[in-house]
């Protein structure tokens, strides 16, 4: 029963989030466009990355869903021993690992078309962070352009 504690401490301190989320955060260029005040081009070309993008991410985004799935059935399944929970938690951890760093590629070219006055203001427009809450102290619930659309 202990060595269960520990595959089950271990799992909770270690997982990015049994919630599943779309991943890590993703720029929304319609917000963006206005506060940085993009020029057609700029948005034409974030609009490009975006499109180009969409297969990958939705392939991963499969891969992600798959892997939760898999890993919640697992944790439910009384026969399910230690190592295969580990695995299983295992794989989905780099399936959302994937998905963040597809994201945040994605997000790097899109910064490479910033001037560098519009690169000043991106930390403010749109932070790295996402999902803030109130209470925690991080500042407000709103989007802050981050969060997923």
């Amino acid at each position: 029963m202990s060595q269960l504690r520990t595959a089950l401490f271990l799992i909770a301190a270690l997982s990015p989030s049994l919630a599943l989320s779309k991943g890590g955060p993703v720029w929304q260029i319609g917000k963006m466009s206005e506060q940085l005040s993009l020029t057609e081009a700029q948005r034409a070309d974030f609009k490009t990355i975006r499109k180009a993008g969409q297969p990958d991410l939705q392939a991963q985004r499969a891969k992600l869903i798959l892997a939760k799935k898999t890993l919640s059935e697992a944790f439910a399944a009384p026969a399910t021993t230690i190592d295969q929970l580990l695995l299983a938690h295992e794989q989905f951890a780099q399936a959302k690992i994937d998905m963040m760093r597809l994201e945040f590629a994605r997000m790097v070219e899109m910064r490479n078309l910033l001037t560098p006055e519009q690169l000043a203001k991106l930390p403010k427009v749109a932070p790295l962070e996402r999902n803030k809450k109130p209470g925690n102290g991080e500042g407000d619930a709103e989007d802050n352009g981050a969060g997923l659309k």
